[in-house]
């Protein structure tokens, strides 16, 4: 990007910024990468619609809320006609305008407020956050925007971008912990299905009866254990993501191990061993790390006695796993890293 081209997409942020301030609504949802992949409506379904996705018909039709929808993907400009199309076949009475040289659809009644930028946005945990500016302060703007109102505001990417680690560090930059888990969501998926792809009819964030998000990925472990059994699917998600974030944990801190037991350099995990570290200090790192792990998959009902005698046995005789032995420490990985 140029910096002729930074200082324009600056500009433009700063803009919509101010007029949030100003015109603040009561639902937000920002789609990131959310060019249609259909350009014919038949084939635009529920599933793969990000434009208007279900889950923000639901809160159109089951609340009186005031709705604002803000796009960014450069390939938006490739099918404006058929944006055209697609705002033209929608209930809502939408008009195009664009008196303020932006994108923008208003519905009649002025409720719902669709605006849509031919342009990327790129955050700190982007791939290309070296080649391009780091747009993160715009999305921190808007939350400050909505939580000053007691607002709510959906963030989704659909470019393959795992949002999981990007929404801890937003949620670190304010104080007000309670009142930002409930109002924020970012990654509606709940870290299961963060993707190109989302099936947009499947995934939807879950909310309480004042319609505040159950927030999954802020919640510590006592936190998860309050809301266990409010929803079947929201189990579901809370176990799908936790297994996966399980297996990551389990991979990289056994593949250390390894290495160490062949005297090769590693790549410390989260700082809390090092190249001088002894196999011991190793596994005792992954005996505590997955701990958190048991606790929520025993309140999820998924360590059985079998699975508890097999953990127990892992860490007690890990020793006798080793590189050349029957059985030895691969057969050892695999049957941690397995359990779920």
């Amino acid at each position: 990007m140029t910096s002729e081209g930074s200082h324009l997409t600056n500009y433009v942020l700063k803009t919509t910024c101010d007029y949030f301030y100003v015109n603040p609504r009561e639902y937000t949802y920002i789609g990131v990468g959310s060019s249609p992949r259909y350009n014919n409506l038949p084939e635009f379904n529920s599933s793969v619609d990000q434009i208007i996705p279900e889950f923000v018909r639901d809160i159109i039709n089951n609340t009186n809320k005031t709705i604002r929808i803000i796009h960014f993907d450069v390939e938006f400009e490739r099918h404006f006609n058929f944006l055209q199309e697609y705002f033209y076949s929608q209930p809502y009475d939408l008009e195009y305008d664009n008196s303020e040289n932006v994108n923008r659809w208003l519905s009649h009644d002025h409720r719902i407020e669709i605006i849509v930028y031919n342009m990327n946005f790129y955050h700190e945990n982007n791939t290309y956050s070296s080649e391009y500016a780091n747009q993160s302060w715009f999305l921190e703007e808007l939350i400050k925007s909505v939580l000053s109102n007691n607002y709510n505001l959906v963030f989704q990417q659909y470019s393959g971008l795992q949002l999981d680690q990007i929404a801890k560090n937003m949620y670190h930059k304010f104080p007000n912990k309670d009142l930002y888990r409930k109002k924020i969501l970012i990654d509606m998926t709940y870290g299961v299905d963060c993707q190109c792809g989302t099936d947009l009819k499947k995934y939807k964030p879950y909310y309480d009866m004042n319609y505040d998000f159950y927030n999954l990925l802020l919640y510590n472990e006592n936190e998860l254990k309050e809301v266990f059994g409010i929803h079947p699917d929201m189990d579901d998600n809370i176990r799908i993501y936790f297994i996966k974030k399980y297996k990551e944990l389990t991979n990289k801190i056994i593949v250390d191990y390894r290495r160490k037991l062949q005297n090769i350099p590693i790549d410390p995990y989260n700082n809390k061993y090092n190249n001088d570290s002894s196999t011991d200090t190793i596994m005792m790192v992954l005996q505590d790390e997955v701990k958190p792990f048991f606790n929520i998959f025993n309140n999820l009902n998924m360590i059985t006695p079998e699975k508890n005698a097999i953990v127990q046995e892992l860490f007690t005789n890990y020793k006798n796993y080793g590189l050349n032995t029957s059985p030895n420490i691969y057969k050892w990985s695999d049957m941690l890293y397995n359990l779920f």
